[in-house]
């Protein structure tokens, strides 16, 4: 059996670099154990390892089929393990978008959280600033006339605390001692 079928090729390529592929499929195969347990060693999860090594092997193959001599392939162990870390990559996002996916059920009484909740995620983020606006106002309600302009200066305006001090005709050390005092202040109204 030919190397190229084990990789997932058929016999019908091109005889134009067929050593070259023969010897990228020699290769792969060659080295499969080591850099299945060099990215075993990085995941902590053989299993995975070995899947991505698995699907790497004909990705590689396709590769050096598709760009022949043009790009080749110096070291295939070295191709190998990087297309298989970009397998783990791709095999843990499918995984972490098949755990979020939520499933729908026939039944309406189970559906009944998904009617419920808040689908958009700026909604949330439209909610959380609202609250935090209205923590700031009242942190700033008690503040005196300076730590009011100090905020207005720094969260509004977006000066730096060099831009703060020189308004202030202060200096930075001071202006870094009461930003940091009015963000202690900022904290303790949000806890509340």
């Amino acid at each position: 059996m030919s190397l190229l079928k084990i990789g997932g090729l058929n016999d019908a390529t091109p005889n134009r670099g067929d050593q070259y592929l023969e010897r990228i499929a020699r290769e792969c195969i060659e080295c499969k154990d080591q850099v299945c347990h060099i990215i075993a060693a990085e995941t902590q999860n053989f299993d995975l390892a070995e899947e991505a090594v698995d699907r790497a092997i004909p990705r590689v193959i396709k590769y050096a089929l598709r760009h022949g001599l043009e790009k080749e392939i110096i070291s295939g162990k070295a191709f190998l393990l990087t297309t298989a870390r970009n397998e783990v990559k791709d095999i843990q996002s499918r995984k972490l978008k098949a755990d979020k996916v939520e499933t729908v059920s026939w039944d309406d009484r189970q559906n009944e959280g998904l009617l419920n909740r808040a689908v958009d995620s700026s909604a949330k983020k439209i909610e959380a600033s609202i609250a935090i606006d209205e923590s700031v106002k009242i942190a700033l309600r008690d503040a005196t006339k300076e730590e009011k302009q100090l905020f207005e200066m720094l969260y509004n305006d977006d000066l730096k605390v060099t831009e703060i001090a020189k308004c202030l005709n202060i200096s930075v050390g001071l202006a870094s001692y009461r930003i940091k005092k009015l963000n202690a202040l900022l904290r303790a109204a949000a806890t509340q």
